[in-house]
């Protein structure tokens, strides 16, 4: 336990300049977050309002494939009607 005591505190030593900085950042964002503390809210109104965007296209998605009658076409009957439209003009 000595020996693994003793690299941790030579790892921290090494790594003594990065703490002090990410603890310097720790605290540049938490003087952000108490002069604006919407920053923590404001993304929250950001899915909101996607979240409504969906819902309205899913609404007028589903409105525009119910509108009207499904109509089935044989793609042989057209063709056939086509040539027998030809043929007719054609004699």
């Amino acid at each position: 336990m000595s020996f693994l005591l003793s690299i941790i505190v030579l790892v921290m030593i090494a790594l003594r300049k990065s703490i002090l900085r990410s603890i310097d950042i720790l605290r540049l964002g938490s003087k952000a977050l108490r002069k604006l503390p919407m920053t923590l809210v404001f993304p929250v109104f950001i899915v909101v309002i996607l979240f409504g965007i969906f819902c309205w296209a899913a609404f007028v998605s589903a409105s525009l494939a119910s509108a009207g009658d499904t109509v089935v076409v044989s793609v042989h009957e057209l063709v056939e009607q086509m040539q027998s439209s030809t043929n007719s003009t054609l004699a």
